[in-house]
C-alpha cells in the first residue's frame, strides 16, 4: 500500500493529509499544463480531515517552483490545491 501524501508546515508539522493513496502532492509531481485534473484541498489541522474537490488545470510553474492553477472556466485560482489526480474515466 502506498503512503498517503502530506502537506507539511515550514517546521515539519503535518498540515494536511490526502484522502487516500491515489492523490499526488503538488510539487512532487505535476500534471501536464492545460489538462483538467481532479484537485483536493484539505482544511488545515482538522481531525478528521474535511476536503473540497474541483476540476482544475495547471497553468504554469515558475523558476521557483511556484504553481498557478485555473478552474474549468479558465479563471485563475486564489489558492493552489494541496493534492491532485487524473480525473476518473467516465
Amino acid at each position: 500500500m502506498a503512503e498517503l501524501k502530506q502537506v507539511l508546515s515550514p517546521t515539519g508539522e503535518v498540515w494536511a493529509t490526502a484522502p487516500d493513496e491515489t492523490w499526488n502532492l503538488r510539487g512532487e509531481c505535476w500534471p501536464e499544463p492545460g489538462i483538467l485534473v481532479e484537485a483536493c484541498w484539505s482544511k488545515r489541522f482538522q481531525d478528521p480531515p474535511k476536503y473540497q474537490f474541483a476540476a482544475v488545470s495547471l497553468k504554469k510553474v515558475d523558476a521557483r517552483g511556484m504553481s498557478e492553477w485555473a478552474n474549468e472556466w479558465g479563471q485563475t485560482l486564489c489558492f493552489n490545491p494541496d493534492f491532485w489526480r487524473p480525473l476518473p474515466n467516465c
